[in-house]
């Protein structure tokens, strides 16, 4: 979050807002694991596969969001099912 803040309109937030953030994602995650989605109620719509939008006039392929998918799991520090798995990290209580 922090570091779109300062992407998008230069603001330099504190780490410590970074740190939360990341608390509140993982709080996120572990809730919706704990009610029952898993990783398939991660995909996006049919539409985005069936429909191209006017601006681009190309629809994704499939398999096209799976890589980005997997590869914001790692960088979160969740495992391919979505749960927590690196050990230095923990939610904030």
């Amino acid at each position: 979050m922090a570091t779109a803040c300062t992407a998008a309109w230069g603001w330099r937030l504190p780490s410590r807002l970074a740190e939360i953030a990341r608390n509140v994602s993982d709080r996120v995650r572990r809730f919706n694991r704990r009610e029952g989605l898993t990783p398939a109620d991660e995909r996006l719509p049919d539409r985005f596969f069936d429909e191209p939008p006017p601006e681009t006039g190309t629809a994704l392929q499939r398999d096209e969001p799976e890589p980005m998918r997997r590869e914001y799991h790692e960088l979160r520090g969740w495992d391919e099912q979505g749960r927590l798995t690196s050990p230095g990290r923990r939610v904030a209580r």
